[in-house]
């Protein structure tokens, strides 16, 4: 399982890097001889399941991103409004209100 350090942290032999190495981005197999791994790198520790030197990630060479975009109408139809104290109003007097967009409503 994919771990994290927020301090310089030692390894178990074994444990696989995630860095940029010789053959592209990916979890490399922790040199014996340099266990030590950096604060806010991320790791995979030593375990039986992993039999290679390398994890490659590979994106085919396309950038990947947002493939559309969706815009969603969220404005309410009605106005709701609440008081300073968040509680829903349903008949405004005399204050100062919030309506459900936001707005700042005084009613004299």
């Amino acid at each position: 399982m994919l771990q994290g350090t927020t301090f310089r942290s030692e390894l178990e032999d074994g444990s696989y890097i995630l860095k940029q190495g010789n053959d592209g981005i990916g979890f490399y197999l922790v040199n014996p001889d340099e266990t030590r791994i950096n604060c806010n790198r991320v790791y995979l520790p030593q375990s039986a399941i992993y039999q290679s030197s390398v994890f490659l990630l590979d994106f085919y060479g396309e950038t990947t991103s947002i493939s559309s975009e969706r815009v969603v109408d969220d404005k309410p139809a009605e106005k709701i409004y609440y008081d300073l104290n968040g509680q829903r109003v349903m008949n405004p007097q005399k204050g100062i209100y919030v309506t459900n967009d936001g707005e700042k409503v005084i009613v004299k």
